[in-house]
């Protein structure tokens, strides 16, 4: 049932603005967020109303669709419905017996917002001068929003049109007149674009149904979601970014950089250099640059063999197992030494250096350890240096993300915190971050604390009787171990 799919792409869509917003407070603070919020309001509102009634009929498939897009957007109330819309949609069966109840929701939201700019005398696109405002505000901030809006805009107006799965010229002439709104609003010709065809139109609305089977952006969420990392997600996003359009590029027959992707993780153990390199191996497989997208974890004693002549087999095995995905090799530094030019770890590096050019296509490489040890072990070999020129430092989690960690791992398996146990948990984080080493555990030192946490949890409570369902989910401040 496309209309599901739909649905679900439309929460998703949602999302995406949410970020854009949150993306603006982060950058710019509440008061340009809510600007920029209240315009883009009143733009997706306005252009809901000019698709929908396009083909002269506003049908409840169009209303859903609009409904759960602002209720995901603006309306935190409805985080609920929200919520049970997405169970829903996982049960097509059960979609369809709740369709009738969905239709008088939609028909309340559709009286108590989009009718009301009937009455608003001319809603159509010539007229959408929000466009003109979120490029002035992009303009006094040194900005660059109005295109990533835009182009969600462009999307949220296809769902609404493809919503009712019939798609008539009226609907097309009114997507052209967007684009043509959108991308040609002022003379800054970085901003405008050709004109879409009605061939073009109709391939980018069949597409929105098959937006659900990419991953790319739930690995992006998940990418995103990760606890601390601020540095390094903003520069893989940037490299991704790049990778996308070097796609769409290439899909253009216009001309690309070839650009190494392979990459160094630096930082110490449980920074989430593992984590990070098994996402970014995904993401790789959803852009089409690998095709399978696996990562395969190894070091020394994986590459190396302990007799001469079984090294460069036993590499070999390895790097065949990584091809069409990627092989991170954790404590790289320890596969040679300065100083030991007998060592079999020679070898093994060359045979790596060897097949990551034989197999540029098919594999990337991605090396891990402590920083200073890193520099040493490329700085051995030249070839290591030209084939790695990535460099991603993992830094070590402060108290609050570590106690953010801890409350994660709790979360997972259905703890929660009193308050007087998450502050003594922060304080032992405090305590460990101030005294760190080089080999301070990081996400590690979180999970030990938390595994130590719920054993005294479990002998606190196992001769309580009869035991609730509070006594058994709250850990309590003695449950926390004295660190």
């Amino acid at each position: 049932m496309d209309f599901i799919l739909i649905v679900k792409n439309i929460l998703l869509e949602a999302e995406k603005l949410s970020k854009i917003i949150e993306e603006i407070k982060n950058k710019y603070g509440n008061e340009l967020s809510d600007m920029y919020k209240e315009i883009i309001y009143n733009l997706f509102l306005k252009v809901s109303y000019i698709a929908g009634i396009a083909d002269e009929k506003f049908v409840y498939e169009e209303k859903i669709v609009i409904q759960y897009y602002f209720w995901l957007f603006l309306d935190n109330t409805k985080k609920d419905k929200i919520t049970e819309v997405k169970k829903l949609l996982q049960n097509e069966e059960l979609f369809k017996t709740k369709f009738d109840e969905l239709k008088q929701e939609s028909d309340i939201f559709y009286n108590e917002k989009i009718a009301q700019l009937e009455k608003l005398g001319d809603i159509s696109i010539v007229n959408l001068s929000e466009l003109t405002k979120i490029q002035e505000i992009d303009l006094t901030n040194d900005a660059m929003f109005y295109n990533k809006i835009a182009s969600s805009l462009y999307r949220f107006a296809s769902y609404i049109i493809k919503a009712d799965g019939e798609i008539v010229d009226k609907e097309i002439k009114c997507l052209k007149e967007l684009w043509s709104k959108l991308y040609s609003i002022n003379d800054n010709e970085t901003n405008i674009k050709q004109p879409i065809s009605k061939s073009q139109i109709l391939q980018s609305i069949s597409e929105l149904t098959t937006v659900e089977t990419n991953n790319l952006d739930k690995n992006l969420e998940e990418l995103n979601k990760l606890i601390g990392l601020n540095t390094v997600k903003e520069e893989l996003i940037s490299l991704i970014n790049f990778l996308k359009i070097k796609k769409l590029r290439e899909e253009k027959k216009l001309s690309t950089s070839n650009i190494s992707l392979h990459a160094v993780f630096t930082g110490n153990p449980g920074t989430g250099k593992t984590l990070v390199a098994r996402i970014l191996a995904s993401i790789y497989k959803d852009l089409g640059i690998l095709a399978k997208g696996h990562l395969i974890e190894t070091d020394r004693a994986g590459l190396i063999a302990d007799f001469i002549g079984q090294t460069s087999s036993k590499t070999a095995k390895v790097i065949e197992t990584a091809l069409d995905g990627v092989l991170f090799i954790d404590e790289a530094y320890a596969l040679i030494s300065p100083g030991t030019e007998n060592d079999f770890g020679h070898e093994a590096v060359s045979i790596l250096l060897k097949r990551m050019e034989d197999n540029r296509d098919r594999l990337i490489v991605i090396c891990a350890g402590y920083p200073e040890e890193m520099k040493k072990f490329l700085d051995i070999n030249p070839g290591l240096q030209s084939r790695f020129n990535k460099y991603f430092n993992f830094p070590d989690y402060n108290p609050e993300e570590l106690t953010e960690i801890f409350e994660l791992f709790c979360t997972k398996l259905d703890y929660l915190l009193t308050k007087e146990a998450k502050e003594k948990v922060f304080k032992i984080m405090e305590n460990k971050f101030n005294s760190k080493d080089k080999f301070f555990g990081n996400a590690r030192l979180a999970r030990n604390i938390f595994e130590d946490t719920i054993k005294r949890h479990s002998n606190r409570i196992a001769e309580i009787a009869p035991i609730t369902k509070e006594i058994l989910t709250y850990i309590r401040a003695i449950d926390v171990p004295d660190l």
